[in-house]
């Protein structure tokens, strides 16, 4: 966040030959152009030699993120014995991007746009269930604010997180995101 803040001044201070403000998806997707130099004013959020190109904002990752691999990594990084000890790592589990308000101290929505952009529940779902089949309990679900638009959301992520304890043993979960201040629900 604090480089796509000040994408322009960091990019010259660091004296890198790229930088991203903002979403990474179109450099991931046009990664290959970017090592080669080419077409380099068409991809968004890319800073380098030519310029700083607009900004990409993108919804979340449509399938699973977490492949096998990909958990057999975290287990090599941080190890068995803590990745399933007592006070475990906690694997961030991307559930929406954007935000609607303007709240002076945030850059969130400057970062990730204005748009509410949700990832679909049963995508939510999948990759939760794939996480706690490796025996992974904590997870930090990445959002700006979980209840923005009310509770509903919020309710029925819970309802699913309490039928995968159930299908998984009803060993402990934990889960946790940023919400804001209701007292509603």
């Amino acid at each position: 966040f604090g480089f796509t803040t000040h994408a322009r001044a960091l990019y010259q201070h660091l004296g890198v030959d790229y930088g991203v403000a903002g979403d990474p998806d179109d450099v991931f997707a046009r990664f290959d152009d970017v090592v080669a130099g080419r077409d380099l004013g068409d991809v968004a959020g890319l800073l380098h030699a030519g310029g700083a190109n607009p900004r990409g904002y993108y919804a979340p990752f449509e399938d699973r993120e977490y492949t096998d691999d990909m958990v057999g990594e975290l287990v090599r990084f941080y190890g068995h014995a803590q990745l399933f000890g007592s006070n475990p790592p906690t694997v961030a589990v991307e559930i929406m991007r954007g935000c609607v308000f303007r709240c002076y101290f945030c850059t969130e929505p400057h970062v990730k746009g204005r748009a509410l952009r949700y990832r679909d529940l049963d995508v939510i779902e999948g990759e939760l269930d794939g996480l706690m089949a490796r025996q992974l309990r904590r997870f930090w679900l990445i959002c700006s604010e979980l209840d923005m638009q009310g509770t509903r959301f919020a309710l029925a992520l819970a309802e699913r997180i309490v039928k995968l304890r159930e299908r998984h043993g009803g060993l402990p979960v934990e889960w946790s995101a940023y919400a804001l201040p209701r007292l509603e629900e």
